[in-house]
C-alpha cells in the first residue's frame, strides 16, 4: 500500500511541475519601419506626456528577415548602431506582470567578437543587459524582469515601451543574428518586491548599501564628528556673507547691490553674499517626496506602520515617504534631523536652503533660505502649460489670499526672497490655443479687439479674414489663426498685456504683504524666452531665476538673459543624475561619481565668473524614490544624500571644492 501511495505522490508532484510558458516575439516586425504608436514618456513630454514614436527605429543598422532560416539578421554600418521596436509591434503582450524572464537566442557570425546590448525601455528608465559574443558564438540569454517596475513611472510598472538592440564593435560592418526572443512565464512568475524596508533597490548591491535598519543610526555619530572637524577657511558673517572685502549698506534684510560691475546679494549685516544652495530640504512634500502605494503594494517589502509614531511618513493614506520613515527611525524626531541638515550645509560650505524646502524648517531655522509659492494649483484658474487665467478676477484674489502666508516671514532676516511658480510655458505663450473656451483670457481678447476695431468688417479687412461673429473671434484657435502681420502684431500686444498682468499681480501682492524681501521671479527654464517676456519679467522681478540643466552655464545665453531683463540672474536648479547600482539608468546619460566630482565645482565656478550671477542651487537634497514620485513618477538619483540619509562622499567633496573658491571667483568676475 505504501508503494502505491509513493507512486501517486510522485505522479502528482510531476503534474504540478508545469513547463515554462513562452510567448514568442515576431522578429520579422523589426524589418517593418512603417507606422507610429503613441506612448507615455513622462509629463515632461508635454500635455499628458504622450509622444508619437515610430514603431521601429534604426540607427546605423538595417535588418533583414531570413525566411529560410527563420532568423533576423541585423547589419551594422558603424562601430555602434541599434534597432528598436515598440512592444505591440512585436506581437508581445503589453503587460508583462506574469513574466519573469525575457529569453533571447543570439549569435555572432563575424570573425571578431562583438558586444551586444539587449535593452528594455520603460517610460523613464532602461533595463540594460550587455552580452559579449566571441567570433562564431551563439548564446541563450535570460534577462530577469524582476526590476522592470524601476524602468516605469508611478503607474503601469509592467508595461515597457520598447526593446532596443545595439551592437558595439571595433570592426564594421558587422552582423548580429537574432534566432528567437520570448517572454517566459515560469512557475513562480508573480510580482516580487523591488525595494527593501529602507527604500533601497533589492536586486542589486553597491558599496555602502545598508543591510539592516539598525545601520540607519550607526553612522550618525561618525558623521557628526566628521562635520565638527571641518573648519571654515573664509571669514563669513552670521548670514554667510564674505567679510573683509567690500561693504554695503546694512538694512536688516537681504537686498541687492551692484559694485564695480558685479551684482551681489547683500546680507542683513551689509556684506556681499553669493548664494550656493540646495533645493528640497524636506522629509516629504505632497506628491513630490512620496511614492504611490495604493495599487502597487506588491512593489514594497515593507512600508511604515500607520497610526503610530511613523504615521507622519504617510500622505493621504495612499502615498508615503521612505526618506521620512528613515529619518524618524534614525533621529527619533524631525527637530534633530533639521539641526543635522543645517549643520551639513554649513560645514560643506553651502549658505542657502533652496526652493521647496520644509515649512516647519523655514519658520524656525537660523540659516539663509528662500520660500516658494505656486499660484497655479487651482484648476479653474488655469489655461494650460502652467499659465494662469490672469484676467479672471478670482486669480488676483487667489494670489492675495495665498500671499497672506507671508506674514510669517516678512520680518525674518534669514529669508532672502520668494520664488513664485516654476517652469511655466513661457517659451510659447500661444494664449488662444492654451485657453479653454470659457476662460476670461478669451473674453479679454475679444474686448480688446472690439475696442481696437469696433466692427467685424474692419477686423476682417485688417486680417484678411471672414469672421461672421464676435463669438468666433473670442473662440478662435488652432491652425486657422491668421498669418498676416496685422494679426501677429495684435496677438503680440495681447501677449505683452497678459505677461504684464501676470507679473504685476505677483509683484504688487508680494510687496503688499512683505515689503522687506526680494521677488526672485518665476523660475524660467533654460531656453531663452521671447524678448518681450524676459523684458517684462525683469521690469517686475528683483531677480530673474533660470533653471539651467547643462554641463556648464553658457556665457552667451546667460548674458542674453541679463541684457534682456536688466536684472541679475540666480540659477534655481541644476544637477547631474548619478550612475549607480541604486537605480536603473535613465534614458539619457547618467554620470559616475568621478564625473560629478569634476562637474559640480566646474559648473559653480564657471557661473560665479559671470558678474551678473547671484548663485546656483543644486536639485535636490535627497534622491527621489526609485519607485517614482507620486505626481509624475520622476525617480532619479540626484540627491546630495541617498534615500537612507547618507551623504554621497563625492558630492560633499565637490561642494567643498566649489564653496572654498566661489567668493574669490565672483569678486574678480568680468
Amino acid at each position: 500500500m505504501t508503494k502505491y501511495i509513493l507512486i501517486i505522490s510522485i505522479l502528482i508532484a510531476g503534474c504540478s511541475r508545469h513547463k515554462d510558458i513562452l510567448v514568442d516575439a515576431n522578429l520579422k516586425a523589426f524589418c517593418d519601419t512603417t507606422g507610429t504608436t503613441n506612448q507615455f514618456e513622462g509629463f515632461q513630454a508635454g500635455g499628458e506626456g504622450k509622444v508619437k514614436n515610430k514603431n521601429v527605429k534604426h540607427f546605423a543598422a538595417t535588418s533583414l528577415w531570413n525566411e529560410e532560416k527563420k532568423q533576423l539578421e541585423i547589419s551594422f554600418s558603424d562601430t555602434f548602431g541599434f534597432i528598436e521596436s515598440v512592444i505591440p509591434h512585436l506581437a508581445l503582450p503589453i503587460n508583462w506582470k506574469k513574466y519573469k524572464i525575457l529569453r533571447v537566442d543570439i549569435s555572432n557570425p563575424n570573425a571578431d567578437s562583438i558586444n551586444a546590448g539587449i535593452d528594455i525601455y520603460g517610460t523613464r528608465n532602461v533595463l540594460y543587459t550587455d552580452v559579449t559574443l566571441a567570433a562564431g558564438e551563439r548564446k541563450l540569454v535570460d534577462i530577469s524582469l524582476l526590476d522592470l517596475p524601476l524602468a516605469a513611472r508611478n503607474t503601469d510598472p509592467y508595461e515597457p515601451n520598447s526593446i532596443h538592440i545595439d551592437c558595439k564593435s571595433t570592426k564594421f560592418p558587422s552582423v548580429l543574428i537574432m534566432h528567437k526572443m520570448s517572454l517566459v512565464q515560469t512557475s513562480d512568475s508573480f510580482p516580487h518586491p523591488v525595494v527593501d524596508e529602507m527604500g533601497q533597490r533589492i536586486n542589486s548591491e553597491w558599496l555602502g548599501k545598508l543591510k539592516d535598519t539598525s545601520e540607519l543610526k550607526s553612522t550618525l555619530e561618525n558623521e557628526k564628528a566628521e562635520l565638527q572637524a571641518m573648519v571654515d577657511t573664509i571669514p563669513l558673517d552670521l548670514y554667510g556673507g564674505r567679510m573683509g572685502a567690500i561693504r554695503f549698506d546694512s538694512t536688516g534684510f537681504f537686498h541687492l547691490a551692484k559694485k564695480d560691475g558685479r551684482w551681489w546679494f547683500v546680507t542683513p549685516q551689509g556684506n556681499p553674499f553669493w548664494s550656493l544652495g540646495v533645493t528640497g530640504v524636506r522629509t516629504k512634500y505632497t506628491h513630490a517626496d512620496v511614492t504611490k502605494y495604493t495599487g502597487r503594494e506588491f512593489l514594497f517589502k515593507a512600508v511604515p506602520p500607520k497610526g503610530g509614531k511613523f504615521d507622519y511618513a504617510w500622505q493621504q493614506d495612499s502615498m508615503f515617504s521612505y526618506y521620512c520613515w528613515n529619518v524618524l527611525r534614525k533621529y527619533g524626531n524631525l527637530d534633530a534631523w533639521q539641526k543635522m541638515s543645517v549643520l551639513r550645509l554649513h560645514k560643506w560650505g553651502m549658505n542657502t536652503i533652496g526652493n521647496w524646502s520644509e515649512d516647519s524648517l523655514l519658520r524656525t531655522v537660523q540659516f539663509p533660505f528662500t520660500k516658494s509659492y505656486r499660484t497655479t494649483e487651482i484648476k479653474n484658474l488655469m489655461l494650460g502649460d502652467g499659465l494662469p487665467d490672469v484676467f479672471n478676477p478670482e486669480y488676483a484674489a487667489h494670489v492675495d489670499s495665498l500671499f497672506a502666508d507671508m506674514d510669517y516671514y516678512k520680518n525674518n532676516p534669514w529669508l532672502i526672497g520668494y520664488f513664485v511658480d516654476n517652469e511655466q510655458g513661457w517659451e510659447k505663450v500661444d494664449l488662444l490655443n492654451k485657453s479653454p473656451d470659457n476662460a476670461f483670457t478669451r473674453k479679454e481678447w475679444e474686448s480688446r479687439m472690439r475696442t481696437r476695431y469696433f466692427a467685424l468688417e474692419r477686423i476682417n479687412k485688417a486680417w484678411a479674414t471672414n469672421y461672421i461673429s464676435w463669438d468666433s473671434i473670442r473662440l478662435m484657435r488652432g491652425d486657422s489663426l491668421p498669418t498676416c502681420d496685422n494679426f501677429k502684431n495684435d496677438y503680440l500686444e495681447f501677449e505683452k498685456a497678459y505677461t504684464e498682468k501676470y507679473f504685476s499681480i505677483i509683484k504688487d501682492s508680494l510687496k503688499k504683504h512683505d515689503p522687506n524681501h526680494l521677488y526672485l521671479g518665476c523660475r524660467f527654464t533654460r531656453q531663452i524666452k521671447p524678448a518681450h517676456i524676459v523684458q517684462i519679467a525683469g521690469k517686475y522681478s528683483d531677480v530673474v531665476t533660470v533653471n539651467v540643466y547643462r554641463l556648464v552655464p553658457d556665457r552667451a545665453d546667460m548674458t542674453k538673459w541679463y541684457e534682456l531683463s536688466g536684472r541679475p540672474i540666480l540659477i534655481g536648479e541644476h544637477h547631474l543624475p548619478f550612475s549607480s547600482a541604486r537605480q536603473l539608468p535613465p534614458k539619457y546619460k547618467a554620470f559616475t561619481a568621478d564625473e560629478r566630482l569634476v562637474y559640480y565645482p566646474q559648473y559653480v565656478l564657471t557661473w560665479a565668473a559671470m558678474p551678473f550671477s547671484l548663485g546656483s542651487h543644486w536639485y535636490q537634497y535627497v534622491d527621489q524614490h526609485i519607485t517614482g514620485r507620486a505626481v509624475d513618477g520622476e525617480n532619479q538619483t540626484v540627491g546630495l544624500l541617498d534615500i537612507t540619509d547618507r551623504p554621497y562622499e563625492h558630492m560633499v567633496k565637490a561642494v567643498k571644492d566649489a564653496s572654498s573658491n566661489f567668493y574669490s571667483v565672483h569678486s574678480n568676475s568680468k
